[in-house]
């Protein structure tokens, strides 16, 4: 089995996110994705509660097959860490050949990764693109349509519509439950 693994903020998932998954599901060889939420982010970025987040992301991609939500950072506690994450998935599922999902952006920045090394030697990286990003043949996956969750953010604290830009069960959640108003 080959497993994708799709970590991030997630602060709030958006169409963007959901289109990711959907190429790498169908234009690689990947059996399955999991969709990790971060617990504590590695540069101390401030973040919605975890909880919340990962309702988001459990309604963002309910409706994408083969696509599992994990609270596998949570579980691990303290500070994310894509080695760390990625050491416990490959123990929790012998057998299992990974493969890291990130922005060509993020690949052209390795060199910051805790043990970038050891990360290639866990998984193989399936980059999706990003303008203005070139890392050659690493990337595989087109740009998915660029959208900003900083922005998205700010647009809801504004009270400005963002229908086109997350899934709909997602902004009925932050709706409900009055996330981005207040921050």
């Amino acid at each position: 089995m080959k497993l994708g693994v799709f970590g991030g903020s997630f602060d709030p998932p958006h169409l963007s996110h959901v289109a990711i998954c959907s190429f790498a599901l169908s234009m690689t060889d990947l059996d399955a994705i999991l969709v990790v939420p971060c617990f504590q982010h590695a540069l101390s970025k401030d973040l919605t509660a975890f909880e919340h987040r990962l309702e988001m992301c459990t309604l963002a991609f309910a409706d994408l097959r083969r696509t599992t939500v994990s609270a596998v950072e949570q579980e691990l506690g303290g500070t994310s860490f894509t080695l760390r994450t990625l050491e416990h998935i490959a123990r929790t599922n012998p057998g299992a050949d990974l493969a890291l999902i990130v922005g060509a952006d993020a690949l052209r920045d390795h060199a910051s990764w805790y043990r970038f090394d050891r990360i290639r030697e866990l998984a193989q990286i399936i980059a999706f693109r990003r303008r203005g990003v070139d890392v050659g043949d690493e990337v595989r996956l087109p740009a998915p349509p660029e959208m900003c969750a900083t922005a998205i953010r700010e647009m809801l604290r504004r009270g400005e519509p963002v229908d086109e830009l997350v899934p709909r069960r997602v902004l009925s959640y932050i709706t409900h439950h009055g996330i981005y108003r207040d921050e």
